[in-house]
């Protein structure tokens, strides 16, 4: 069994859990993407859990500054912030093949990493805010006030048919990647 990371479950949680149960059989599903909302970078994740990882989820998002600290914006794989190439690189050492696509949700999801009740969430953990606050300052971008009114206004089939683009996108750019590292 491989128990994902979500957007709540630092990878120092995910390990202790599968430490409790057992090792041999309990396993990480490692969501690239999903990593920036527990004060990780997917390279942090990956370097404190990559023995336990057993599945991954291919997901990115772009980053957007906001009055509260950062926004989520899906978008399609390869186009926003994490860092394939090294991602795939790591994978294929590793020997991890199990691997999916998977889009972000529609709505963006919001990190109030500028407030200090985020970061009490965390309080048990060894968490490099400052490396992470580094990381974070290299790929926010300033935020696209049109992205909201978009997706206000876009019709139930406007919708899918942005879905249906963005894995054809995912999936050509996942090619473009493999290329490079294979």
């Amino acid at each position: 069994m491989a128990i994902e990371n979500h957007q709540d479950f630092h990878s120092f949680e995910l390990i202790d859990i599968c430490k409790s149960i057992s090792e041999e059989y309990i396993g990480l599903t490692w969501d690239v993407g999903n990593s920036i909302s527990v004060l990780q970078s997917p390279e942090n994740f990956y370097n404190t859990a990559n023995h336990a990882i057993k599945n991954v989820h291919l997901k990115d998002y772009k980053v957007y500054k906001s009055d509260l600290g950062i926004s989520l914006e899906r978008c399609p794989l390869g186009e926003g912030y994490v860092d394939y190439i090294d991602v795939m690189r790591k994978l294929k050492n590793q020997g991890i093949n199990n691997m999916s696509i998977e889009l972000g949700a529609q709505s963006a999801r919001l990190c109030n990493i500028n407030k200090k009740e985020y970061w009490d969430e965390f309080l048990d953990i060894p968490i490099e805010k400052e490396s992470y606050l580094d990381f974070i300052n290299q790929i926010v971008v300033d935020y696209d006030p049109s992205l909201l009114k978009n997706k206000l206004i876009m019709s139930e089939d406007e919708m899918i048919k942005n879905e249906l683009q963005d894995v054809e996108k995912s999936v050509n750019n996942l090619k473009k990647i493999l290329e490079i590292i294979l």
